[in-house]
């Protein structure tokens, strides 16, 4: 355990491993920062010191001051940091003094200065979205593919990454085909729709910080074994580096109670597993959560109400599973065709989670160009599309009535961050 002598002000570490021994550290190369009755230059500077330490933030949604950490089985974490575990920290990076006799004489942090710092924490520090286990692509289209906290974007990258910046075409075909091969022994119903679905739910993953809003997937097939969880399950450990699965509920309100509990722990996918059969998807919370970038609800057993970012990707999985007319453009449809009569004794010449647990890494270098190329085509073309030069030349006069009413060629707001598209490129 380290300490700190409060008479003294030397820093030693009590071993009880070695008989109650106590070892001496050398606090030289500590920052000395001076006393003084107004705190509030004090504050900024110890939130100086936290900021680059690249471990304390303040959390977006409940805006207090969070750290990161690991623990024992190297999972990353946030932690709320409160009075003893910040006065720990602080031991470690800062030496507090007085001038007494014109002599410095260290003391010990008093409670008043730890609660100060504790309460204005967004002052200093940035602010933290969540962990991204995949690079992250800022809105300039530029790649955060090096381990740590990323300014513009507020995620904490976890991982290196190798990403071709300009590829070629060749380079491109080779990394889908890289990309597709995991998912190559899965039969879509309808190859042309579902696999273009499939396919914008792999971008999806890569373009998560880019998007305010993002739609559902439903991964459906007439009967069980056909693979519906497992595909859903490369996909999760795709983004996030685990698969979690969570049971569906067919009560809007157990539904708003565990998605709020994820969110609030920074959940990034969700695979809602066996939805009851024959179902018809209806519900209004769904349709919320399609369409709003933030959501406020209650936390359980108290008088406080919390605003939390939707940055999650949900899939469901479920025999013969329906979206009603409300949904349809809400929750995306991935339909997996049934070949045999028992899907479940098909045989796969390889699994493919542990084809994804494999090649992870070399996966998501091979699908971040390729969803960037995707972006700048789709913007490429946004932009064609609003030049006024590519109007027919019948348009009408200014000042006319027609001028001023809509037409039905207005682009139309949808809460897709990437829209799939029947012509999507075919795997080889």
């Amino acid at each position: 355990k380290i300490m700190r002598n409060d008479t003294t002000g030397e820093v030693f570490i009590h071993s009880f491993a070695h008989g109650e021994k106590k070892y001496k550290l050398d606090d030289s190369n500590l920052k000395t920062i001076i006393f003084q009755k107004k705190q509030d230059k004090i504050v900024e500077e110890f939130l100086d010191v936290l900021k680059k330490e690249d471990k304390f933030f303040v959390d977006t949604s409940t805006n207090k001051m969070i750290m990161v950490s690991q623990d024992y089985q190297h999972n990353w974490r946030t932690e709320q940091v409160k009075l003893r575990l910040l006065q720990y920290h602080l031991y470690k990076l800062i030496r507090l003094v007085i001038i007494k006799n014109e002599q410095e004489e260290a003391i010990k942090p008093p409670d008043s200065l730890m609660e100060m710092i504790l309460s204005v924490p967004n002052v200093k520090l940035n602010h933290f979205k969540g962990f991204s286990f995949v690079p992250v692509i800022r809105p300039d289209l530029s790649w955060c593919n090096e381990e740590g906290y990323d300014e513009k974007t507020g995620y904490y990258v976890v991982g290196k990454f190798n990403i071709c910046e300009n590829p070629t075409e060749q380079q491109m075909k080779e990394a889908f085909n890289r990309l597709w091969k995991p998912f190559s022994k899965f039969r879509f119903e309808n190859e042309g729709i579902a696999r273009s679905v499939f396919l914008s739910a792999l971008m999806n993953i890569i373009t998560l910080p880019l998007s305010e809003t993002r739609p559902l997937f439903l991964i459906s097939a007439s009967k069980a074994g056909s693979g519906k969880t497992k595909i859903a399950s490369c996909l999760s450990y795709l983004l996030i580096k685990d698969i979690i699965t969570q049971k569906w509920q067919s009560d809007d309100k157990e539904m708003e109670k565990l998605i709020f509990s994820g969110l609030l722990k920074k959940q990034q996918f969700f695979i809602w597993d066996n939805v009851d059969e024959n179902t018809e998807m209806s519900s209004a919370y769904l349709s919320q959560l399609s369409t709003t970038p933030k959501y406020q609800s209650r936390i359980l057993q108290k008088s406080e109400t919390v605003t939390v970012e939707n940055l999650s990707i949900h899939f469901f999985t479920g025999n013969n599973v329906t979206v009603d007319a409300d949904n349809f453009r809400r929750i995306l449809k991935i339909y997996i065709k049934c070949e045999t009569e028992n899907p479940e004794e098909k045989i796969f010449p390889f699994d493919p989670i542990a084809m994804v647990k494999k090649c992870r890494n070399q996966m998501i270098d091979d699908k971040a160009p390729q969803t960037q190329a995707m972006i700048l085509d789709m913007l490429k073309k946004m932009c064609k599309s609003a030049n006024p030069n590519s109007f027919s030349s019948s348009a009408v006069e200014p000042n006319s009535p027609a001028a001023v009413q809509p037409t039905p060629a207005a682009v139309q707001p949808t809460p897709t961050a990437v829209q799939p598209t029947p012509t999507a490129v075919q795997p080889t």
